[in-house]
């Protein structure tokens, strides 16, 4: 049965427990910023709770390229040294690439060097992630917000050419709806898939009757026999109905997965 969780911040574990769902999804980036003495209270809010921060989102800043050159592995080694043991401390199972900021091409920079540049990061953070028994799954992202790595198929692509068995990918419903592409595309990555996101395609929380087959996403999951993790990551009006609203929405989905 798939697992459900929030993209929050840790001081919402026990509002996202109270709700049905099985785990939060933090911020990466923001966690490496924490410093000591924000981090320990960070640790200590998801100690208290009864669920673990499973998933962290954002790997890498735009302060720290993974492409072009303006690239520094000592940086990026510093970066993930960082933050991979802290977010470990935290129950991290995944660590979700996306980053567009990150990971963005520079104009006129080669397509091709583009993809070595992440391969190579990919193999640094991978072999990080390992010792931790931690995945990283590529985030497919909008060609609105990225211009690379906007589809599934290409992220599977990625992850196969890095040879790393920590690297693994993601699907978003919310980015493939953006750019018109098939859920089904999500049987290019068959045992690749480690996480998803879901969210109505305004990015809103699901609803009742709000338009949206959502049994189509899981639909097309069940077809690769998907039985991970997924996160709502969406804009919230009320936190508290809004995570009833949407439990409601995926919990009998996930039940018939």
């Amino acid at each position: 049965m798939i697992k459900l969780g929030i993209c929050t911040a840790p001081d919402n574990a026990a509002l996202v427990r109270e709700a049905g769902f099985d785990y939060i999804e933090c911020g990466l980036w923001t966690l490496e910023a924490m410093s000591e003495e924000e981090y320990a209270a960070a640790r200590e809010a998801i100690e208290r709770s009864p669920i673990r921060a499973e998933v962290f989102n954002i790997m890498i800043p735009a302060s720290v390229p993974v492409v072009g050159p303006k690239v520094s592995n000592i940086d990026i080694r510093r970066y993930l040294d960082r933050a991979i043991p802290r977010a470990a401390s935290m129950g991290c199972q995944v660590i979700v690439f996306g980053s567009g900021g990150s990971r963005r091409v520079p104009e006129n920079y080669p397509m091709d060097d583009a993809y070595d540049d992440i391969i190579s990061y990919l193999r640094i953070a991978g072999d990080r992630c390992a010792k931790h028994g931690i995945s990283i799954a590529i985030e497919p992202l909008n060609s609105a917000e990225c211009n690379i790595l906007n589809s599934v198929a290409e992220a599977t692509w990625i992850a196969r050419r890095s040879g790393h068995s920590s690297v693994k990918v993601l699907v978003d419903n919310y980015h493939a709806h953006k750019d018109n592409l098939s859920l089904h595309e999500v049987r290019a990555a068959g045992c690749l898939m480690a996480h998803t996101h879901v969210s109505h395609p305004n990015r809103d929380f699901p609803r009742p009757g709000d338009g949206y087959d959502y049994s189509e996403f899981f639909k097309a999951l069940n077809d690769i026999g998907y039985k991970g993790r997924m996160s709502v990551e969406a804009r919230y009006e009320d936190f508290e109905a809004d995570l009833a609203n949407a439990y409601q929405v995926l919990s009998p989905l996930r039940q018939r997965a």
